[in-house]
């Protein structure tokens, strides 16, 4: 079946003494799968001072819905390695993993992609599938001394339009206020968001994710 299903939210608060109460009413939508998440090249650099630089080729795919407007919240995390130098033999062992959003390039097709604020997760926001076949990325995560890549993790949001909306025009109103080149920059400058009588958005999302090995 092409399509995705929702479930509908709705927000009430009581309104106190000389205040008009708040209200708002959303969309969850069902999750959509990741169909291809691979490597396609790697390149690990590694510098005088100890630190790393990977630069890695990725191809990813989802089933979009073709009879209906799906909107997405992408997101790449990399997995760093936390080394430590085991006394008397030199070894190198892990002590400890942390997890890294990948920051997105700018995209020169204004359609294309939004990227996300991030304290909004980072990533990108998607209507559909702006691009065809694959969407191929090559993304760079840097490394200090005594780290070394881990798994990569794709994590597809499926969220709702108001959800979209709102993250899309927090993201256009910064590129535009701090001079700096984006897609899709809204002059205006409004937050648009779905509470009656407040302002911020009330919505959800439905995600998967899939995990990548990393080889370098």
């Amino acid at each position: 079946m092409n399509g995705v299903l929702y479930s509908y939210s709705r927000l009430k608060c009581t309104s106190a003494p000389g205040f008009d109460p708040i209200s708002a009413v959303s969309s969850i939508p069902e999750p959509v799968p990741i169909s291809l998440f691979r490597q396609t090249s790697s390149e690990l650099d590694r510098f005088d001072d100890g630190t790393s630089e990977l630069r890695l080729g990725i191809d990813l795919d989802y089933f979009d819905p073709e009879i209906l407007d799906t909107y997405y919240h992408l997101r790449l995390i990399q997995e760093v390695e936390e080394l430590r130098i085991v006394q008397g033999i030199g070894d190198t062992v892990v002590q400890d993993r942390r997890l890294e959003p990948i920051v997105f390039p700018f995209n020169s097709d204004e359609d294309a992609w939004i990227p996300v604020l991030s304290r909004s997760g980072g990533g990108i926001l998607l209507r559909d599938k702006p691009f065809g076949p694959l969407l191929s990325l090559n993304v760079i995560s840097p490394f200090e001394d005594l780290e070394r890549p881990g798994r990569l993790f794709a994590e597809l949001r499926v969220v709702s339009e108001d959800y979209y909306n709102f993250q899309s025009s927090l993201s256009r109103q910064l590129l535009i206020g701090g001079g700096l080149p984006g897609p899709g920059g809204d002059a205006s400058g409004s937050i648009k968001d779905n509470i009656t009588n407040g302002q911020g958005v009330f919505a959800g999302y439905n995600f998967v994710v899939d995990t990548l090995n990393v080889a370098f």
